[in-house]
């Protein structure tokens, strides 16, 4: 089964018209077809669903900017997940870690804001 993960819902909308598919909440099942011999889902973010922490969130001492601190660069990255799109987050990450899904689609905007998605699976 695949997973198309497209940056917007009418962006998910227009990918799946060429397809029979169903609506439902969060997502559209895309039903067997050539393309989709298994079958499939479409979901979408809406904007940022994640976001880098902040820099006082690695050490509270960056709460204050000091020149001498800069560049501040973790070694690891922290992300966070927008609370106000957590649902749709939510959604992706089902469909993404299901054992039945062998193959995620990433279809967002090209870019590095639209590329966040080959990150986020991993969050």
């Amino acid at each position: 089964m695949k997973v198309v993960l497209a940056e917007k819902k009418i962006q998910a909308e227009e990918l799946a018209k060429p397809f029979p598919h169903k609506k439902a909440h969060g997502y559209i099942e895309l039903l067997p077809s050539e393309t989709f011999s298994k079958g499939g889902f479409l979901v979408w973010a809406s904007g940022h669903l994640i976001s880098l922490a902040e820099p006082d969130e690695y050490d509270p001492k960056y709460k204050k900017w000091d020149i001498q601190d800069l560049p501040i660069v973790p070694s690891t990255f922290k992300y966070k997940i927008d609370r106000a799109k957590s649902g749709l987050y939510s959604i992706i990450k089902k469909f993404v870690n299901d054992s039945k899904v062998t193959e995620v689609i990433i279809a967002t905007d090209p870019g590095r804001e639209g590329e966040l998605g080959r990150q986020m699976m991993s969050i």
